[in-house]
């Protein structure tokens, strides 16, 4: 597999996030800088939690970051380069509201072989979780 170099970010969103699972989780692209990536999570009582109190389900919010995640690495390396998730860790503050789920990210490092990066979902300004995940580079350097 060839790398591409010079990873655009908006243009990589538009077209993966409108295919498979981020178009069925309803993903959309906010905003960027090198090493930072905004997406948003809209509310959907389809992926309401079983709490009963309507908010979205874990694994909705968990989806959310590791996608910003995943963008946020390729933002700051600047290409698009295979990786895996070896490590995922989600602090809830408290349950997703029934509302959209901003996920802010940011990829503070990177070797030949990890990623790493930390990042917050929010309801509106209001943090409702955090998270951190590590990345291990797959196929070519």
């Amino acid at each position: 597999m060839v790398e591409q170099q010079g990873f655009d970010v908006p243009r990589f969103c538009a077209r993966y996030l409108a295919e498979d699972h981020n178009a069925l989780m309803g993903l959309r692209y906010l905003a960027h800088g090198p090493g930072h990536v905004e997406l948003e999570l809209p509310y959907d009582p389809a992926f309401a939690g079983e709490n009963g109190d309507g908010g979205l389900a874990d694994g909705a919010v968990m989806t959310l970051l590791d996608m910003a995640g995943t963008i946020s690495v390729w933002s700051r390396i600047d290409r698009f380069r295979p990786h895996a998730t070896i490590d995922f860790r989600i602090d809830h503050l408290h349950a997703p509201p029934a509302a959209p789920i901003r996920g802010a990210v940011d990829c503070f490092h990177v070797d030949d072989e990890l990623a790493r990066v930390q990042g917050t979902a929010f309801a509106g300004s209001e943090p409702v979780a955090h998270f951190s995940a590590t990345y291990a580079f797959t196929g070519v350097r």
